[in-house]
């Protein structure tokens, strides 16, 4: 029916980074013919603390449409021009005030379901100031460096280049692909050096990415509480709990 809320706001970080000071023209022209149309969450999964960082389970903007399912039928607001045109081709049901009601209980009965919270304040000073912390360490032993947080969350975006010639080396090719930090050779530079060789080093950029770097310079954080690198993490490294360690709980 849509996406999550909080992968709106993993597509908010993207637009922060694509399309901040340098517009990434290939991500423009996918991003501006985009409809977003986003279902609110009532069904809270173990692994997830959207609410922590305000990114769900509900929506407020930055959507086309928003679909709440209440039981006999959905209610569908509209966010935008985009948005209103579809559900005027639609000729919808007008929605009422029992509708909004229905919802407005759902969301509080789905927030009341959280297992896993975060506390976020100053969060991403406290991570800066513990850059030497026994938990990188542990994690140093325990991380298998295997990208598959990576590939898991909707914020990850880094990218390596490559260049190919032909055989005659008359002609040849650049393209971008998808990469993570997780990875050994992400940070490697000429003559073998690597600037986050440990693994726990690359865990460390990683959390603090998600939890410190993008807050700091963009004013949002790099997690949206989706939960995802937790659940499918093979040697169990859960981010809610690194951030309990890192501010000493």
């Amino acid at each position: 029916m849509g996406i999550h809320p909080c992968d709106v706001h993993g597509i908010l970080v993207l637009d922060k980074y694509f399309l901040g000071t340098y517009t990434d023209p290939y991500y423009f022209r996918r991003r501006e013919n985009t409809i977003i149309a986003a279902l609110t969450c009532q069904e809270i999964g173990d692994k997830c603390f959207c609410e922590s960082f305000g990114t769900g389970p509900d929506l407020k903007e930055n959507y086309d449409l928003l679909f709440s399912d209440l039981g006999d039928h959905y209610l569908v607001e509209v966010g935008s021009n985009a948005g209103k045109q579809i559900v005027q081709a639609a000729n919808l049901a007008q929605a009422t005030h029992d509708d909004f009601i229905k919802k407005d209980e759902r969301m509080k009965r789905a927030k009341s379901n959280f297992k896993r919270k975060v506390k976020t304040e100053n969060l991403p000073e406290i991570m800066l100031n513990n850059l030497i912390h026994d938990i990188w360490i542990e994690l140093d032993k325990k991380e298998l460096s295997c990208g598959n947080c990576s590939l898991a969350c909707p914020t990850c975006f880094c990218f390596s280049i490559h260049d190919v010639v032909d055989l005659p080396l008359e002609r040849g090719r650049r393209w971008r692909e998808w990469d993570s930090c997780q990875l050994l050779e992400y940070a490697e530079v000429s003559m073998g050096g690597n600037f986050r060789k440990p693994r726990g080093a690359r865990c460390r950029h990683w959390m603090n990415c998600k939890l410190c770097y993008v807050k700091l310079r963009h004013g949002m954080f790099g997690c949206v509480g989706c939960g995802r690198c937790i659940r499918d993490c093979p040697v169990g490294i859960d981010i809610t709990e690194v951030a309990r360690r890192v501010r000493g709980e």
